[in-house]
């Protein structure tokens, strides 16, 4: 299915800025590893829940967890897709390593912005994308809110297999 390329672009985006965003909290950053997406459910023209797994080391004392992700996906400035966590809370105990089960609902908000920018799904080039997001974490039982803005997608090249 074609449209399975960009929304992994989207699903992965959200959850390595989670990610990424721990290692601000003078934590040792978690090792993401085996990450693939196991399901795509359609729901519609221009929305799907994306089913992922991977398995996170957690190197900490303390536990991190995910309790709530939201953001939107821009393409040159303007808003295109809507992404949330739908299986939250999501947690990776302190000190080892767990498998999980990650369910992202994705929207696209402007399908005719995607079209009339003629993006090819197979071949998506995230140089024209970035990430707002807002996330909510709790570090062993304190919760912190992070908020991204501008967070270029091409960053994350390194992350996926594109």
């Amino acid at each position: 299915m074609r449209n399975r390329g960009s929304y992994r672009c989207l699903i992965f985006s959200v959850l390595l800025s989670c990610i990424l965003l721990t290692g601000c909290t003078r934590l040792q950053e978690p090792v993401i590893s085996d990450a693939s997406v196991t399901g795509c459910e359609i729901k519609g023209l221009t929305a799907a829940d994306i089913h992922i797994s991977l398995s996170i080391n957690n190197p900490n004392r303390k536990s991190l967890s995910a309790e709530s992700a939201t953001g939107d996906i821009f393409l040159n400035g303007a808003s295109i897709a809507t992404v949330s966590l739908a299986n939250a809370p999501l947690t990776a105990p302190a000190q080892s390593t767990s498998k999980l089960e990650i369910c992202f609902s994705v929207k696209i908000t402007d399908p005719l912005s995607v079209l009339a920018a003629g993006l090819s799904l197979r071949d998506l080039d995230l140089s024209h994308l970035t990430a707002d997001a807002d996330i909510s974490i709790k570090i062993g039982d304190s919760p912190k809110k992070i908020r991204i803005r501008e967070f270029p997608l091409s960053r994350l090249n390194s992350y996926l297999n594109l």
